[in-house]
């Protein structure tokens, strides 16, 4: 059976710090309410200042899995679960919950229905489309 490929594209950093993202279909058409902006906070870290985070999505549906935890998260305790991570240490639970906040941050229950909507039976893959010098 073959894959519906969709794509988390990310745009170059804009002047004011912030990236856009849209999450395109196999068609490559940008799927319905998957258009966000994201913008960076300070470092969260203080013992790594390298270290910047993003804010809690503010469009986390209610009832959402960990949705308690993820509406009380800080750019600190982001910060600190990045670092611990990225070092390989990361606190008990947090992998989890780390995983549940990047799903809510970059993809959320609407675009999430309509990528299942759209794959249908068929297994789904997702690709991080970020201009080269975003990530590296």
């Amino acid at each position: 059976m073959t894959r519906a490929r969709f794509t988390i594209a990310f745009s170059d950093r804009a002047p004011d710090g912030t990236w856009t993202l849209a999450v395109h279909g196999p068609d490559g058409a940008p799927l319905p309410e998957s258009s966000r902006v994201l913008a960076a906070t300070a470092p969260g870290d203080v013992d790594n200042p390298d270290v910047w985070t993003f804010p809690v999505v503010p469009t986390i549906a209610v009832g959402s899995a960990d949705e308690t935890v993820l509406r009380a998260l800080t750019p600190r305790q982001l910060g600190r679960w990045y670092a611990g991570l990225a070092g390989g240490a990361p606190p008990r639970g947090v992998c989890r919950v780390f995983g549940r906040y990047l799903f809510e941050l970059v993809l959320g229950a609407a675009p999430w229905q309509s990528i299942t909507t759209v794959a249908a039976a068929r297994p789904i893959e997702l690709r991080l489309d970020i201009p080269r010098g975003e990530c590296c």
